[in-house]
């Protein structure tokens, strides 16, 4: 689950929480440093207003933002007033915590063991409507394993919306022998309580392995986008990923940079996750499911499909096409319909509608305008499926092959990797 939304990434019937609230950076210079006594090990926020953090979203900028309370830190190292701290954004890096007496560390004791004793959660690593996410230790791994270091999802709906985590636990067993998601170590109940607000012991819990940073958190830190190198090595592997949850009969409906997430051991690797959204496309036969009309849409608006703004049911093109728009979006940073003013034809649309107008204005060669001319032959290939096609992903990878050898890249080394 990624921490950095924006206005624009909405999902419908998915929304998430932010556990932290970004606020304006302060001058680099000028830093209020909490000095009291704090040192190596698990810290929880204990200040009503949340604890104020600064952190390196980039490699040239430092942001300040605002850490709920109950968020827990995972202090690592300790450099004067700096630490090296685990914060939900980018995996770990370096922040600078201001307010005294505002956290309090968690005594080994404290650390709760859930799941039959078989993994202590750390510290938080993020929270949405349906779930909080813990990363964690396995004290029982199997035999030849070394303790692998897990995040913990937990159920916690909001009384007024229905959970999604049931759902999502089918999909996973569905995908349990693919390589595309994390590998899954446990589901059932939490049996014990945790102390938080909301989280009972009967809640349901997931526990996979904890990979590393999303492409959002990472595009933050490179700067808002990546080099075309990058992106053509991204659009190959995810399609293979995505041939894989296909193949599954499964469709992800949610395609979005949050959504991808790199290998903690292996930066290289491409993994899917967050299938609260998913559906089937095959029936139990083998067969297509059937096409369905006026259906509320569903997604993220910002990379949704035309035909899923248009109320038509998704399938594997829909998530091929929105997988065109987050590529888009990592190599410019943006997509021409975002934060676009609003006229007197737009003034009181709804952002589904209003985005569709800019989607529809935009040809595919506009959208696609200094990037390799293969992604325009993508996108338009995406476009042009029917309902019940199954697309080429041999065709598909081998248009950005082919533009990869085209550039004449020295390696595959990508923008985050030294």
């Amino acid at each position: 689950m990624d921490l950095t939304g924006d206005p624009d990434d909405t999902k419908v019937d998915s929304s998430g929480e932010t556990l932290v609230t970004k606020q304006r950076s302060s001058s680099p210079g000028r830093s209020n440093a909490y000095t009291g006594p704090i040192g190596v090990g698990i810290f929880e926020v204990v200040r009503l207003k949340g604890l104020r953090v600064r952190y390196t979203k980039s490699r040239k900028s430092d942001v300040m933002c605002t850490l709920d309370y109950g968020t827990r830190l995972h202090v690592v190292r300790m450099e004067g007033s700096r630490m090296n701290v685990g914060l939900p954004v980018l995996g770990w890096c370096s922040a600078t915590v201001s307010g005294e007496k505002a956290v309090r560390q968690i005594t080994n004791e404290e650390l709760p063991r859930v799941c039959k004793g078989r993994f202590e959660c750390h510290a938080t690593l993020g929270k949405g409507s349906f779930c909080v996410v813990f990363s964690g230790k396995d004290l029982k791994p199997t035999k030849g394993q070394s303790r692998t270091v897990v995040a913990i999802k937990i159920d916690c709906p909001k009384k007024e919306r229905r959970s999604q985590f049931k759902r999502e636990v089918t999909f996973l067993d569905h995908l349990n022998s693919s390589d595309a998601i994390p590998r899954t170590l446990w589901k059932g109940k939490l049996d014990v309580v945790i102390g938080m607000p909301g989280i009972t012991p009967t809640a349901s819990v997931i526990v996979m392995e904890q990979q590393g940073p999303s492409l959002s958190s990472l595009s933050d830190y490179c700067g808002g986008s990546f080099s075309a190198k990058t992106i053509l090595l991204l659009a190959h592997d995810i399609l293979i990923r995505m041939e894989s949850i296909h193949d599954h009969g499964i469709t992800h409906r949610d395609m979005k940079p949050a959504n991808f997430i790199m290998g903690r051991s292996d930066p290289t690797r491409v993994y899917v996750i967050d299938f609260g959204l998913a559906t089937k496309w095959q029936t139990e036969d083998n067969r297509h499911i059937p096409m369905k009309r006026d259906l509320k849409p569903c997604g993220t608006v910002r990379y949704a499909s035309v035909n899923t703004h248009n109320g038509l049911m998704q399938s594997r093109r829909d998530d091929l096409e929105a997988l065109g728009y987050v590529l888009i979006y990592l190599a410019k940073g943006a997509l021409p319909w975002q934060r676009k003013p609003r006229d007197a034809r737009t003034k009181n649309m709804d952002k589904w509608k209003r985005i569709l107008i800019g989607k529809e204005q935009q040809t595919v060669e506009q959208l696609c305008k200094n990037l390799p001319s293969e992604m325009s032959t993508y996108l338009s290939y995406c476009k042009n499926l029917q309902f019940e096609d199954r697309p080429d992903y041999e065709y598909l990878r081998g248009l950005f092959e082919r533009a990869f050898k085209k550039g004449m890249y020295e390696d595959k080394r990508w923008d985050w990797t030294p």
